[in-house]
C-alpha cells in the first residue's frame, strides 16, 4: 500500500500447521523480511489460546484471529503494522470452509479475506462460498481474497473449473501459478479485485509442507487537496445594469461594419472592453475539490433562504416563522426528487467518479496531439481524393437551397432558448452571463448572423476551436495520442450561427428524405446481401458452407464498393471498427459472447461482473434513496438478465446458477434480507420468478 514517503506493503501466506510451536520462529520471518501482512491459515488453536499469539506479535504489531471450534485443522489468523487502520468484520456462520475478514481503512476501503477450507469433500462449498461472496462484492470495490482452499486449480477437473469460473464471475483474478505444496498441487491462492499486483513468488522455509506466498500489492492513498491560482470575474447584482449602459453606449460602430469578419472582432472587442470595466480578473487561490454534481444554482439559493429564515427564527421565536422554516425544509427535501435523470446523474457521480486527467497541457503534449490529428486528417482526405467514382442512381429533389434566408429577432431568441448554453476558453461572456444580457446584445448577434447567412462566410474566429483530448475509456495507454477523443468546444456565437444554418438545412433533407442509408442500400442489395441497421451500424448477413468461399468474395467485393462510395461521397468507413464475425472462438454479436461449443459461458461471465458491478453501486447510495427509487434502479439488473434470455435455453447448471446469484443478491439488497435466510420467500414477495423458469417463459 503506497504511502506518504513508504513503499508497497509486503504481504504474506502460511499454512503454518500448528502455531503453537513456530512462534520464534514466524517472528523472526516477520523482522527478517519487513512483513506487513502476515496471514496464517491452520493455526490449529481453539478459544482462548492467546499465549501463542503474544509470543508472535512484534513490537507496533496486532493481529486478529477466527479459532477453530470443532475438529481437526483450521484456524485463522492475520497479523499487521499498527499504524494501519483495519477493522475487524464479524461473519455469519459458513459450515463448509472458515473465514476471517477484515478492512483496511484508506480512501477506498479495501476487503480482506482469509479462507481456510477442510480438504474433504463438500458439496455444499460452492453454493455457500458464492453466497457468501455475492454479499461482499456489494460493498466493496477493492477486495483481497486468500487462503488455503483445498482445491487443485492446477488440475483440470470440474470443482476446480466451476470455482474459478465462480471467482472469474466476481471479478477475481488469481495471481498463483505455482505448486505452493512441497508434494505438489496448487492449494493457496491469492485473488485480487481492483488491486494491482507488483510481484508474488514462493519461498520455501520449512514452516510447514507449504511453501510461503510473498506478494506486494500497491494501493495508492491520494495527497491532501492542494491550492491552484484561478482566474475570475465577480458577478454583482448590478452587473447587468452596468454591462448595459456601456455596452449601449459604443454600439455605433458596430452600425458602420459591413464585412463580416470586421463586426464579429467589434463586437468581441466591446464585450471584453465592458467585462474589464464592470467585473475585471480577480486572481485568487483555492483549494481543489470533487465537485458535487446535486448542488446546483437552484439548491444554492434554496440553501441560502433557508439559513436566512432559521436565523430570523432564532432571532425571534415567532412561531410563523417555525412554520416557513419548516415548509422551506420541506421543499428543500423534495426538491429534484422526481428527475430521474438528474438522480441518475447523480448517482452515476459519486458511484462512479470521473478519474482524474492524465493529460497534462504542456506545450510538448499540444504538439503531439496537433501532429497526430493533422496526420490524420491528411490521411482522410488522400484516401477521398485517390478512390474512384461510384456512379448510383440519383435521388431526385424537387427542392434546392441556393441560399440561406435571414431570421428575426423571434427566431434569434427562439434558437437561443432551446440550447443547451455550455462555456468554452474563447467565449468572451460567460454562458450564464451571456443568457443574462441577451435582451441588450440581441440586436448586434442578430445582425452577425444574417450577414453571415447572406453573405455565405463564416467569421474566421467562429472557426477556432479548443480542443480538449478525453481518454476513450479507462484502462488505455494516456501517452498514446490515438487512445484520446478530441472534444472540439466552439465558441457560443459559433453554436448559435451553426444551429441556425442547420435547422434551414435539415428543413430540405427532410423534405426530400436525402439519407445516405438509401445509395447504401441500393449498393448492398447488387450484391444479394442481407442487411439490417441498428441505430448508426449497418450489419451485413450471408451464409455459406465452411468449403464454400465464394460468398466471401462477395462480401469482399460489397465492402470494397461501399468504402470507394463512402470516400468518394465525404462519409468515412473506420476499417478499425469494421468486422468480418465468423462463428469461431468467442465471436460478439449486439453484445451477445458466442463461443465455438455454444455453451455462453464466456458470456455469463461477462453478464455476472457487469450486473455485480451496478449492485455495488446501487449498494453505496441505498442509505440515501427511499425504497421505490431503489426498485426502479433495480430495473437495469432485471433488464441484463432478461436480455436474450431465450438463448440461455441450454445453459449448464453451474452457469444458471450464477445468473441465479445475481437475482439472489438483487432481492436481498432490496429487501434487506440476511445472507443466511432463505431466498425463496423473497423472490415470491417481489413476483420474481426464478431465472431458470424466466428462460423457460421467454420461450413459451
Amino acid at each position: 500500500i503506497y504511502r506518504a514517503g513508504s513503499g508497497p506493503v509486503n504481504f504474506a501466506l502460511i499454512n503454518v500447521r500448528s502455531l503453537a510451536n513456530k512462534t520464534f520462529i514466524l517472528n523472526d520471518f516477520i523482522s527478517s523480511h519487513n512483513i506487513d501482512f502476515l496471514f496464517l491459515t491452520e493455526t490449529w488453536l481453539r478459544v482462548g489460546d492467546l499465549s501463542s499469539f503474544i509470543e508472535l506479535c512484534p513490537p507496533n504489531y496486532s493481529f486478529f484471529n477466527s479459532p477453530r471450534l470443532n475438529g481437526h485443522g483450521g484456524g485463522l489468523a492475520v497479523f499487521f503494522r499498527e499504524h494501519f487502520s483495519c477493522s475487524f468484520i464479524t461473519v455469519g456462520t459458513t459450515p463448509s470452509f472458515e473465514v476471517l475478514m477484515f478492512s483496511i481503512n484508506c480512501q477506498i476501503p479495501v476487503c480482506c479475506i482469509v479462507v481456510y477450507r477442510p480438504p474433504k469433500p463438500s458439496t455444499s462449498f460452492l453454493s455457500e462460498f458464492s453466497d457468501f461472496m455475492s454479499s461482499v462484492v456489494l460493498k466493496y470495490d477493492k477486495i483481497l481474497l486468500t487462503g488455503d482452499f483445498n482445491i487443485h486449480v492446477d488440475h483440470f477437473t470440474a470443482v476446480s473449473q466451476e470455482f474459478l469460473t465462480m471467482c472469474d464471475s466476481f471479478n477475481l483474478v488469481q495471481h498463483v501459478s505455482s505448486p505452493t505444496r512441497e508434494a505438489g498441487h496448487t492449494l493457496d491462492l491469492v485473488f485480487t479485485a481492483g488491486l494491482s499486483v507488483n510481484s508474488l513468488s514462493l519461498k520455501e522455509e520449512f514452516i510447514s509442507d507449504h511453501k510461503i506466498v510473498l506478494c506486494d500489492i500497491a494501493l495508492r492513498v491520494s495527497a491532501p487537496s492542494s491550492k491552484h491560482i484561478v482566474h475570475s470575474r465577480i458577478f454583482q447584482k448590478n452587473s447587468i445594469e452596468q454591462f448595459s449602459s456601456v455596452f449601449n453606449k459604443n454600439t455605433s460602430r458596430l452600425s458602420l461594419c459591413i464585412d463580416v469578419n470586421v463586426l464579429v472582432d467589434h463586437f468581441n472587442i466591446l464585450c471584453s472592453s465592458t467585462l474589464d470595466s464592470i467585473a475585471p480578473f480577480r486572481i485568487r487561490s483555492r483549494h481543489s475539490s470533487t465537485p458535487t454534481p446535486r448542488i446546483n444554482e437552484d439548491v444554492r439559493q434554496l440553501k441560502r433562504e433557508c439559513r436566512r429564515v432559521e436565523r430570523r427564527w432564532k432571532k425571534t421565536r415567532l412561531q410563523v416563522h417555525l412554520l416557513c422554516l419548516k415548509e422551506l425544509l420541506a421543499t428543500y427535501n423534495q426538491l429534484d426528487k422526481n428527475n430521474s435523470r438528474f438522480l441518475f446523474k447523480t448517482i452515476d457521480h459519486l458511484v462512479n467518479p470521473a478519474p482524474s486527467s492524465a493529460c497534462d497541457s504542456s506545450a510538448e503534449k499540444c504538439e503531439m496531439f496537433f501532429a497526430y490529428f493533422v496526420e490524420k486528417i491528411q490521411d482522410i482526405s488522400s484516401n477521398m481524393e485517390s478512390s474512384n467514382l461510384v456512379s448510383l442512381p440519383l435521388v431526385p429533389s424537387p427542392t434546392h437551397l441556393n441560399e440561406f434566408t435571414t431570421i428575426s429577432l423571434e427566431d434569434l431568441y427562439s434558437v437561443v432558448s432551446h440550447m443547451r448554453l455550455s462555456s468554452c476558453e474563447l467565449d468572451i461572456l460567460p454562458s450564464k452571463f451571456f443568457k443574462e444580457v441577451l435582451h441588450v446584445i440581441a440586436s448586434c448577434l442578430l445582425k452577425i448572423v444574417n450577414s453571415s447567412l447572406s453573405s455565405g462566410i463564416v467569421p474566421k474566429c467562429f472557426k477556432q476551436t479548443s480542443i480538449q483530448p478525453l481518454l476513450k475509456k479507462p484502462g488505455l495507454d494516456p501517452s498514446l495520442p490515438q487512445d484520446y477523443r478530441p472534444i472540439s468546444k466552439l465558441p457560443l456565437v459559433s453554436k448559435i450561427l451553426e444551429k441556425v444554418a442547420a435547422g434551414q438545412l435539415m428543413d430540405i433533407v427532410e423534405g426530400c428524405d436525402i439519407l445516405y442509408v438509401l445509395p447504401l442500400g441500393h449498393i448492398i442489395r447488387q450484391f444479394n446481401i442481407i442487411s439490417y441497421c441498428y441505430a448508426d451500424d449497418t450489419q451485413l448477413y450471408m451464409s455459406f458452407k465452411p468449403d464454400s468461399f465464394a460468398n466471401v468474395d462477395t462480401l469482399h467485393c460489397c465492402l470494397l464498393v461501399i468504402n470507394s462510395w463512402m470516400s468518394s461521397n465525404y462519409p468515412q468507413l473506420n476499417p478499425g471498427k469494421t468486422e468480418v464475425l465468423v462463428f469461431g472462438p468467442e465471436p460478439r454479436n449486439l453484445g451477445v459472447i458466442f463461443d465455438s461449443n455454444l455453451n455462453f459461458d464466456q458470456h455469463v461471465t461477462k453478464l455476472v461482473q457487469s450486473c455485480f458491478l451496478q449492485l455495488r453501486n446501487i449498494a453505496k447510495m441505498s442509505s440515501y434513496l427511499p425504497k421505490t427509487v431503489i426498485s426502479q434502479i433495480h430495473a437495469f439488473i432485471s433488464s441484463c438478465l432478461d436480455y436474450c434470455n431465450s438463448l440461455f435455453s441450454c445453459l449448464a447448471a453451474s452457469a444458471t446458477s450464477r445468473l441465479q446469484m445475481v437475482q439472489n443478491a438483487a432481492a436481498r439488497l432490496l429487501t434487506h434480507t440476511k445472507r443466511r435466510e432463505h431466498i425463496t420467500p423473497v423472490l415470491a414477495s417481489l413476483h420474481w420468478l426464478p431465472v431458470h423458469f424466466q428462460i423457460q417463459f421467454k420461450i413459451l
